[in-house]
Protein backbone atom coordinates (compact mmCIF):
# COMPACT_ATOMS: atom_id res chain seq x y z
CA UNK A 1 0.00 0.00 0.00
CA UNK A 2 1.56 3.63 -1.20
CA UNK A 3 2.13 5.54 1.68
CA UNK A 4 -0.33 8.55 1.04
CA UNK A 5 -2.97 5.59 1.20
CA UNK A 6 -1.77 4.86 4.80
CA UNK A 7 -2.50 8.04 6.23
CA UNK A 8 -6.16 7.58 6.46
CA UNK A 9 -5.49 4.07 8.63
CA UNK A 10 -3.88 6.17 11.46
CA UNK A 11 -1.56 3.27 11.76
CA UNK A 12 2.14 3.55 11.97
CA UNK A 13 3.42 4.14 8.06
CA UNK A 14 6.66 2.21 8.07
CA UNK A 15 6.30 0.07 11.32
CA UNK A 16 3.28 -1.63 9.61
CA UNK A 17 4.05 -1.38 5.57
CA UNK A 18 7.49 -3.09 6.18
CA UNK A 19 6.60 -5.08 9.67
CA UNK A 20 9.92 -2.72 11.11
CA UNK A 21 10.19 -0.62 14.27
CA UNK A 22 11.09 2.85 13.61
CA UNK A 23 11.50 5.64 16.04
CA UNK A 24 7.71 7.83 16.18
CA UNK A 25 10.12 11.22 15.03
CA UNK A 26 10.90 8.71 11.67
CA UNK A 27 7.00 7.59 11.26
CA UNK A 28 5.86 11.01 11.83
CA UNK A 29 8.58 12.58 9.38
CA UNK A 30 7.09 9.75 6.74
CA UNK A 31 3.82 10.96 7.45
CA UNK A 32 4.65 14.22 6.55
CA UNK A 33 6.29 13.60 3.45
CA UNK A 34 3.72 11.20 2.33
CA UNK A 35 1.44 14.49 2.03
CA UNK A 36 3.62 15.80 -0.84
CA UNK A 37 3.99 15.27 -4.51
CA UNK A 38 5.19 12.36 -5.97
CA UNK A 39 8.69 13.83 -7.22
CA UNK A 40 8.93 15.89 -3.64
CA UNK A 41 8.68 12.60 -2.09
CA UNK A 42 11.52 11.09 -4.71
CA UNK A 43 13.86 14.17 -4.23
CA UNK A 44 13.40 13.85 -0.11
CA UNK A 45 14.24 9.65 -0.50
CA UNK A 46 16.92 10.17 -2.62
CA UNK A 47 18.87 12.62 -0.37
CA UNK A 48 18.10 10.15 2.86
CA UNK A 49 19.68 7.21 0.57
CA UNK A 50 22.60 9.07 -0.30
CA UNK A 51 23.12 10.05 3.39
CA UNK A 52 22.76 6.86 4.59
CA UNK A 53 25.13 5.36 1.61
CA UNK A 54 27.41 7.94 2.65
CA UNK A 55 27.38 7.39 6.57
CA UNK A 56 27.71 3.45 5.60
CA UNK A 57 30.95 4.34 3.57
CA UNK A 58 32.32 6.47 6.19
CA UNK A 59 32.16 4.27 9.12
CA UNK A 60 33.08 1.33 6.87
CA UNK A 61 36.32 3.72 6.11
CA UNK A 62 36.78 4.18 9.63
CA UNK A 63 36.25 0.89 10.75
CA UNK A 64 39.25 -0.70 8.52
CA UNK A 65 41.58 2.68 9.89
CA UNK A 66 41.41 1.82 13.84
CA UNK A 67 44.90 -0.10 13.57
CA UNK A 68 46.61 2.73 11.89
CA UNK A 69 45.09 5.36 13.68
CA UNK A 70 46.49 3.67 17.26
CA UNK A 71 49.59 3.01 16.04
CA UNK A 72 49.70 6.70 14.32
CA UNK A 73 48.33 7.62 17.64
CA UNK A 74 51.06 5.80 19.43
CA UNK A 75 53.98 7.29 17.59
CA UNK A 76 52.80 11.02 18.40
CA UNK A 77 52.90 10.07 22.12
CA UNK A 78 55.87 8.57 21.68
CA UNK A 79 56.81 11.87 19.98
CA UNK A 80 56.08 13.54 22.60
CA UNK A 81 56.99 12.06 25.30
CA UNK A 82 60.75 11.92 24.06
CA UNK A 83 60.42 15.78 23.49
CA UNK A 84 60.29 16.06 19.62
CA UNK A 85 57.24 17.88 19.86
CA UNK A 86 56.10 21.93 19.90
CA UNK A 87 53.55 23.37 21.48
CA UNK A 88 51.08 25.22 18.89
Amino acid sequence: MPLARLESTGLPYVADQWGASVTQLFDKAVAEVAKLPEPEQDALAAILLEEIAFERRWSEAFAGSQEALARLAEEALAEHASGRTASL
